[in-house]
């Protein structure tokens, strides 16, 4: 996907009276592009127009005008959108009661190192998940990113929607699998064909 620049920035009095339309908008690309994963793990699968909308919030919350500072905040949303060939993730751990943090987090732990969570074709055909490589193995957060690098046969694969598809996990004793929905699929094979901007 192409890179964010300055350009795909409004300045805030200008977003101010886009706001409401661009939350409706991405809002609705988030409902398709989000899948949960057993009772704790939700994936939200990131395109251009999601990460240039949680640049163009964050710079109208922080209030940042000057180019160097929304030009920062780019170069790290740039590292997080997906290249060619590749579909890229915001992981997001729900724990909903206090209690149990500790004990989820145990079972998270580790996740980032190996292959713990891939996608997968009805032949066996197993696309890994690739995380930030800053992110230590023996450690776990709320959030995570990752990316699934497709090589040509993987794309042909995710191209034919006649071919089932599941994304799963296997950590520790949390061990899940989901097909991946139509509306999910074409908005995943849109990314990798280069139809999204």
């Amino acid at each position: 996907m192409q890179k964010l620049t300055l350009d795909d920035i409004h300045n805030n009095y200008d977003y101010e009276h886009l706001r409401d339309q661009w939350y409706k908008t991405v809002n609705q690309a988030y409902k398709v592009r989000r899948i949960q994963l057993g009772p704790h793990l939700v994936l939200t699968f990131l395109n251009r127009d999601i990460l240039t909308y949680q640049v163009q919030e964050l710079t109208w919350a922080e209030r940042l005008v000057e180019d160097e500072e929304i030009q920062s905040e780019l170069d790290v949303y740039n590292e997080i959108l997906p290249d060619k060939n590749e579909l890229s993730t915001t992981m997001f751990l729900e724990i909903p009661r206090k209690e149990d943090i500790k004990a989820i987090l145990r079972i998270f732990t580790g996740l980032t190192a190996g292959e713990k969570l891939w996608f997968e074709f009805k032949d066996g055909l197993k696309i890994p998940a690739q995380f930030d490589h800053r992110t230590p193995g023996d450690t776990i957060s709320s959030v995570h990113y990752a990316k699934f690098r497709f090589d040509e046969m993987g794309k042909t694969k995710l191209l034919d929607i006649s071919k089932p598809l599941q994304l799963v996990i296997a950590q520790k004793s949390y061990h899940y699998a989901i097909a991946v929905n139509e509306d999910l699929r074409y908005s995943l094979v849109a990314d990798i064909t280069g139809e999204e901007k």
